[in-house]
């Protein structure tokens, strides 16, 4: 394994006192592993983002327990960032085990109910946004594929909705809550404050850039939400931030200010798009790059369309709401023209 990958080896590590990392793999080619994480109390185990609900990550999970000298049977509670298949469906599979319950935001609620729905695919708010992109074939080819074969069995309803605000205490170790919208409107941080660290989930990776609103009915205020998210980070700075992917980092305030400035490039990237002409989501997203390596769009994946869809699309409105971009509906779509104070600028 490379060294960038050496994150995703199997096994458990202690990150801080208390506080163990358990990568457990993914059935996916493009993440190798999501970052659980165990806090180990004396009146209980606090497990957060327990991954994906197959075979290897049960084995994973409970060969980590075993080294601690516990079981499944000391999980007092199952503590998830977000509601995204890579993070929440073993939880399910733990609660049918033991009965500890899964605790995640409130904000999730929605989207955990659309995805334990196997009649849509593809989710009503997320076909309402690319129609209004110009990009109903996209929506279209997306219909027509399924989600992974017996997804939605494991959407089943979380036993507590969080706001950001709680404690839970598992006695002398705390957990604060904290409330991380952008990447999901409930997404959720935690912080174990004697050990100096913050679980971000995905809201902060050390070497992606998180995508927006990706949800099941996105909102239009999403990138405003993660900008925020982003700026709260600056009181951890002295914190560890560990993420659901990929390795740690000892300076999150710095990574959280090298996000800021990716989204104000990108908005001046779109800005720019639209003075020369490019009017719906759709055409916007086809002149802009994506991902690390800079890939047109047309050289995406349907997938990977929906999400920079998804993303141009929160900019955008971003924009018109700051008074950068006038936005003006024809029929279903909407289109972007730069406001007279920024035209050509």
């Amino acid at each position: 394994m490379t060294p960038a990958l050496a994150w995703a080896e199997p096994g458990i590590e202690a990150v801080a006192e208390r506080v163990y990392r358990v990568p457990l793999p993914l059935p996916e080619r493009g993440m190798r592993a999501v970052n659980c994480y165990i806090v180990d109390g004396d009146a209980g185990i606090t497990v957060i983002d327990p991954g994906w609900a197959w075979e290897p990550a049960f084995q994973g999970l409970a060969a980590a327990l075993q080294s601690l000298g516990r079981t499944d049977a000391d999980i007092e509670r199952i503590l998830v960032t977000h509601h995204h298949p890579d993070h929440y469906p073993h939880a399910v599979h733990l609660r049918r085990l033991t009965g500890a319950p899964i605790l995640v935001g409130a904000h999730e609620a929605e989207s955990i109910a659309q995805l334990g729905d196997p009649s849509a695919p593809l989710a009503p708010g997320v076909r309402g946004l690319l129609d209004r992109a110009g990009a109903g074939r996209i929506a279209r080819q997306l219909d027509a594929v399924a989600r992974p074969a017996g997804i939605g069995e494991w959407f089943e309803r979380p036993d507590g909705l969080l706001l950001g605000e709680e404690q839970f205490a598992a006695a002398e170790v705390r957990i604060d809550v904290v409330a991380t919208p952008g990447h999901t409107s409930g997404h959720l941080a935690f912080v174990v404050a004697d050990s100096s660290v913050i679980i971000t989930g995905d809201h902060l990776l050390a070497h992606i850039t998180p995508s927006i609103g990706f949800e099941t009915n996105p909102r239009r205020d999403a990138l405003a939400q993660f900008l925020g998210s982003l700026r709260l980070i600056d009181r951890y700075r002295d914190f560890r931030a560990l993420p659901a992917h990929g390795p740690s980092m000892n300076e999150p305030a710095v990574r959280a200010r090298e996000l800021l400035a990716h989204h104000d490039q990108r908005l001046a990237e779109i800005l720019q798009t639209v003075q020369t002409g490019a009017a719906r989501v759709l055409d916007i997203a086809g002149r802009l790059r994506w991902t690390r390596r800079g890939r047109p769009f047309d050289g995406l994946d349907g997938r990977h369309q929906m999400l920079a869809l998804i993303e141009t699309s929160v900019h955008a409105a971003h924009l018109a709401d700051e008074g950068m971009l006038r936005e003006d509906r024809r029929g279903e779509e909407i289109w972007y023209s730069p406001t007279n104070e920024h035209r050509g600028v």
